[in-house]
């Protein structure tokens, strides 16, 4: 069995081949979650290796589709780390990262403090001005309208005190008000059209 040490060129480049290119989760989108893993984990201690890989590979799934990604990213990380020869118990804490870092497509917690700190890290990019960017494209690039904008900004402040960090927590906190703010003013601005267009 190889030690998953060293190995960070080879997953880099692995994680960058598999990555989609757009802005919602290529990899800008990676290397935040990298960086604000590594604010948590200052917190948390957990097991710095496994957090970077998993969240170098955590989205590669969305190159084959957005449903389910976390899975199709779990058992693609799998194949290639076993190519690598890492040792099972490796593989199978990275996989548990990659599938239950998804809010919308994980049926199981984050339970390993590896997983949290990577659930935590991914969430903190729903929020701030990035946050709502990546909010309104996702509905935009679909060709999705006001009504699919409004319910992913509702998702987004139901989901702001499901954390596990302080950290994460904090972040969230101060930069929720901005999507709410917008919600806001969108919701009151499509009461204004739609009563002028009944007229």
């Amino acid at each position: 069995m190889s030690d998953i040490h060293g190995l960070d060129s080879e997953i880099l480049d692995f994680a960058r081949t598999h990555m989609v290119e757009d802005i919602l989760h290529g990899w800008p989108h990676v290397e935040r979650v990298l960086h604000y893993a590594e604010l948590i984990n200052e917190e948390m201690k957990g097991n710095w290796q496994i957090i970077k890989y998993a969240a170098l590979l955590h989205d590669i799934g969305h190159k084959e589709q957005t449903e389910n990604h976390n899975y199709l990213g779990a058992g693609l990380a799998e194949i290639f780390l076993k190519s690598k020869e890492i040792d099972e118990r490796l593989i199978n804490h990275i996989k548990e990262c990659i599938i239950t870092h998804s809010r919308q497509f994980s049926q199981l917690p984050p339970r390993t403090i590896e997983a949290q700190v990577l659930y935590d890290a991914d969430g903190m990019d729903l929020f701030g001005p990035i946050g709502l960017m990546r909010g309104l494209l996702s509905c935009g690039l679909r060709g999705k309208g006001f009504d699919c904008m409004i319910k992913k900004l509702q998702w987004r402040i139901g989901e702001k005190e499901n954390f596990f960090s302080t950290t994460a927590l904090r972040f969230v906190r101060n930069n929720s008000v901005i999507i709410e703010n917008y919600l806001d003013q969108l919701e009151n601005q499509l009461k204004i059209i739609d009563q002028k267009s009944s007229l």
